[in-house]
């Protein structure tokens, strides 16, 4: 009968004592023939009771390595990538710091661009005397200027930003 762990805890036989007529007959050379075939075979391939012992223990601990060096190899690979996983975030996490300011930078450029055309459309008209007017339909129309009509006033209105926006240092733009 095996217990739980499939180790042998206890045998029942049946033993009946044969006359030695019976082994020197047919039969018992038979036995005696596979029995000593089975012992040579043995004895050729080193299986014997204590390294069959000896294999069973030594087979144990490999596979006691070996379930020990595959976890700690998957803990190894979940930690790396755990770890690159942080990395990534922080190297998005710094280029998206630096692309924000780099947009920032761009839509102030931008900003420039548009308040320098605006100056020298300014200037034009000026030098050239007349003015622009939009109707409610969007149509745009020249027109002389009349005297005293100075755009720089205009520019500087565009340019200076208004007494309520000045603690914030803003600029106006439109």
């Amino acid at each position: 009968m095996s217990d739980e762990s499939g180790v042998l805890s206890w045998v029942v036989a049946r033993v009946r004592a044969l006359r030695a007529s019976d082994w020197r007959g047919r039969a018992g050379r038979r036995f005696r023939q596979m029995t000593n075939r089975l012992s040579n075979f043995a004895e050729e391939h080193d299986i014997r009771p204590q390294d069959l012992a000896d294999e069973g223990v030594e087979l144990g601990r490999r596979a006691l390595h070996g379930k020990a060096n595959k976890d700690l190899a998957a803990a190894v690979k979940d930690f790396a990538e755990a770890e690159q996983t942080k990395i990534e975030i922080e190297l998005k996490k710094r280029s998206l710091e630096s692309r924000v300011r780099k947009e920032e930078a761009e839509a102030r450029l931008s900003d420039l661009k548009v308040l320098d055309a605006e100056l020298e459309l300014l200037k034009k008209l000026q030098e050239a005397g007349v003015v622009i007017r939009r109707d409610t339909e969007g149509n745009l129309t020249v027109l002389s200027a009349a005297r005293g009509c100075d755009l720089e006033d205009l520019s500087r209105d565009r340019l200076l930003p208004a007494p309520s926006d000045q603690s914030s240092g803003r600029k106006l733009s439109e």
